[in-house]
């Protein structure tokens, strides 16, 4: 910024401190506060003894015409017609007339008013600043812009009120034909500038060095992302920026909701995403869904854990996938190194699996009466674990990057499921000699496996299950099916509910 502040008495002020944040993977410098307009009215204190002369911060440079009045003690009143005027740090104005009162400290530039220095110009219809006050109105087609900086602000109208001994920081707000502001982008390691971030609202401001707000219908975008809610705010000085009201944000395939949005930085890189309210992240593999919802990143902003919780009395945490349904009150996701390694599920957990290798099954065939038609696990606690496929069994195409290579293979598969306490699982076997030409397998057709123990571990062989342990108090039943018996709907038989 200038450094001369606004209508300040020549004392230059305290270095800005130039910081950043970033939102899911991307930053925002420090710079967009009520500094922008520092030093650009410095001259605007003009002297009124002196028509001429203008008082000691800016001289005319040339103007059509001139004009002052003194219509009582101490209540002049000077007209200047396309006056341009040269003011210290290299700060030029220019307008189509400028009136200067002197009883009220009013001084009012009228069309085609321009701001311009080296780096920056402000654009405006008219701007009105009134000295005593510490008040500046820019009015009609407001357009800040600093190149250094690749910050542009745009509006109807702008409002800044400079420091006071009544006020500790400037302040700047724009409203008006939905304002939009500019903010730069992060940096390349070798200093080259990048896309901005676009930040459109109802309302603009800017408190300071520390806060910045968007209100209305708040979006930010740049590149892949972009983000919405009713509130956007940013705290500078806690590095930390919050989406309040129908929040949401998009990037790379992932997006997340909440009734609030909350991104924590630490050196320049987003450390945490925390969605609260109706939370929600999809991704395309996973559908995380829960009161509060927070992704933890690494220091190559890679996610490392995932946790999606539940209130004590509102409905359970969810995981959901195209084979899985997880729910429970805490969800944790553990992927050291941005790899999946761990699925745990803790309290009234209860998971659903759908097999991509079973037999079709004829969802419509009468089968027994609360009895799912996928197989569940539950208990006190689950725990899954995974590991990734090996490489020599991946496609060629397959993108390390991705959950799922271009042919549909999963670069992940389950190694062990477990379930603690009270623990209970069905699982559906389909008849071993059904052929695919036979069609879909009724669901009176299945074997059904049913155990409950206080430990139950179900160890994986290259993605299938190999074998199943239960420990403590165990006991189960085999049911297996009448292959003679086909029920109608009237007939089909009635068993009771089966715990979960």
């Amino acid at each position: 910024m200038l450094s001369v502040p606004l209508l300040s008495n020549g004392s230059a002020p305290a270095p800005c401190r130039d910081a950043r944040f970033r939102v899911s993977g991307r930053s925002l410098k420090k710079g967009a506060s009520g500094l922008l307009l520092m030093g650009f009215l410095a001259g605007l204190g003009f002297s009124p003894a002196a028509a001429q002369n203008l008082g000691t911060r800016c001289t005319p440079e040339t103007f059509r015409s001139i004009e002052s009045i003194e219509v009582g003690p101490g209540r002049r009143i000077t007209w200047m017609g396309r006056p341009t005027l040269r003011c210290p740090d290299g700060v030029r104005i220019q307008a189509d007339s400028a009136v200067i009162f002197q009883e009220t400290g009013r001084n009012q530039l009228i069309g085609q008013v321009r701001f311009t220095s080296a780096e920056r110009t402000l654009l405006a219809d008219l701007v009105d600043y009134f000295e005593r006050d510490g008040r500046l109105f820019a009015r009609g087609d407001v357009h800040f812009t600093d190149t250094g900086r690749d910050l542009d602000v745009e509006g109807d109208t702008l409002v800044y009120l400079e420091i006071t001994p009544n006020r500790i920081e400037e302040e700047v707000t724009v409203y008006g034909g939905r304002p939009r502001t500019t903010l730069p982008g992060p940096e390349s390691e070798t200093g080259e500038a990048s896309t901005p971030y676009q930040v459109e609202g109802d309302r603009l401001q800017f408190l300071g060095e520390r806060f910045f707000w968007a209100y209305g219908d708040a979006t930010i975008e740049r590149d892949s992302l972009r983000a919405a809610a009713d509130t956007f705010a940013f705290d500078q000085e806690a590095d930390e920026l919050n989406l309040t009201g129908s929040a949401w944000m998009e990037s790379e395939g992932t997006r997340a909701e909440g009734h609030t949005l909350n991104l924590a930085f630490t050196d320049g890189r987003t450390e945490r995403i925390r969605a609260v309210g109706e939370a929600r992240l999809v991704d395309t593999d996973m559908e995380l869904i829960g009161d509060e919802i927070q992704v933890t990143l690494g220091p190559d902003e890679t996610p490392t854990s995932i946790v999606s919780r539940a209130t004590p009395d509102g409905p359970l945490a969810q995981a959901l996938t195209e084979e899985m349904t997880l729910r429970a009150r805490l969800i944790e996701i553990d992927l050291p190194d941005g790899i999946l390694q761990r699925i745990r599920a803790e309290g009234e957990a209860h998971g659903e699996t759908f097999g991509e290798d079973r037999p079709p099954v004829d969802e419509d065939a009468p089968t027994l009466a609360g009895v799912p038609a996928g197989d569940f696990l539950a208990g006190a606690e689950i725990v899954a674990t995974f590991e990734p496929v090996p490489e020599e069994e991946l496609p060629p195409a397959s993108d390390p990057d991705q959950e799922e290579d271009e042919d549909g293979e999963a670069r992940y598969r389950m190694t062990g499921l477990e379930a603690i306490g009270n623990a209970v699982s069905l699982y559906r076997s389909p008849p071993e000699d059904w052929d695919e030409a036979d069609g879909v397998v009724p669901l009176h057709l299945w074997s059904i496996s049913y155990i409950m123990a206080n430990r139950i571990l179900i160890t994986m062989v290259d993605g299938e299950v190999g074998f199943v342990n239960a420990e403590g108090q165990v006991a189960g039943i085999q049911l297996d099916p009448d292959r003679n018996y086909r029920p109608t709907p009237a007939q089909a038989p009635e068993a009771p509910e089966v715990s979960r």
